[in-house]
């Protein structure tokens, strides 16, 4: 007696061949995704409108489906040769599979249908090979370079030393406020996060720190980075948080803003009015 081990080694070397064999008596044996021309004739619906012997009409000067009709559509792959679907909504036989000789009296020849073997056709045939060549040709000299699409963003971000932590999100998912897109996530609670995975200190406050913020204007279309003037003058980091936010030179403007200073601006500040 063969195990369970033994009998599905001898199932996968007969690979599919093994399941029609695995159907019911009464079962149409068929293969998946492949029939012959005798299993379609087994599924093929015959109508009195079809031509004798499939049908009761008596086959007159019109062609079959396979000589011209312009609503007989072929079936994909080696099956197309002998077997197509009807298209037409006025034939009895339309959204049915159709044998090529069934034929009906709706027959529509199709003027294009023996074109391409006429000299006319032939030259046209000649003209779209050469055409395809020459694509070809043009293909393999110039090579598809893909392209890596990024998606601006808006977003948040503190300057802690030399450290620069952000929180962003893409322009898609962006809340609005007033006329422009911005990042939903406040400089409070995310400064919160942060002191709760050990990022920050816990001691610290969020307005200590230098910050900003990216927002989307959709009435300029333009980016503007809002942020501190100990940010705004250090350059390297303003393209950092450009390469960050995924934004050009050409579609950003910079500005401070009262909300984004950090204690040292605001100590600097207030010493400046004292002294005026």
């Amino acid at each position: 007696m063969k195990t369970p081990k033994e009998t599905k080694k001898v199932m996968s070397t007969k690979g599919v061949r093994a399941l029609p064999d695995r159907q019911d008596a009464d079962e149409l044996k068929v293969m998946p995704g492949y029939q012959t021309h005798e299993q379609l004739f087994q599924v093929l619906k015959e109508l009195p409108t079809d031509y004798a012997p499939y049908g009761k009409m008596e086959r007159r000067d019109l062609g079959d489906c396979s000589c011209g009709c312009r609503w007989y559509h072929l079936l994909a792959g080696k099956r197309g040769s002998d077997w197509g679907v009807c298209a037409d909504p006025a034939s009895p036989r339309s959204g049915l599979l159709t044998f090529e000789h069934q034929g009906c009296p709706q027959f529509q020849r199709d003027v294009r249908w023996n074109f391409l073997d006429t000299k006319t056709g032939q030259r046209a045939r000649q003209r779209f090979e050469d055409r395809e060549e020459e694509l070809r040709q043009w293909r393999k000299e110039h090579p598809f370079k893909t392209v890596r699409v990024v998606q601006r963003r808006v977003g948040i971000f503190w300057l802690v030393g030399n450290r620069l932590l952000c929180d962003t999100g893409p322009l898609s998912k962006a809340e609005e406020y007033g006329e422009c897109l911005t990042h939903p996530q406040s400089h409070i609670d995310h400064w919160a996060h942060l002191q709760q995975i050990g990022t920050v200190s816990p001691h610290s406050e969020y307005e200590e720190y230098p910050r900003g913020r990216v927002v989307f204007n959709t009435k300029t279309e333009r980016f503007t980075i809002y942020a501190d003037r100990c940010i705004l003058r250090r350059q390297p980091m303003i393209k950092r948080i450009m390469k960050i936010m995924h934004l050009g030179i050409n579609e950003t403007d910079f500005r401070t803003d009262g909300h984004y200073r950090c204690v040292k601006c605001m100590e600097k500040l207030d010493d400046d009015e004292n002294d005026i």
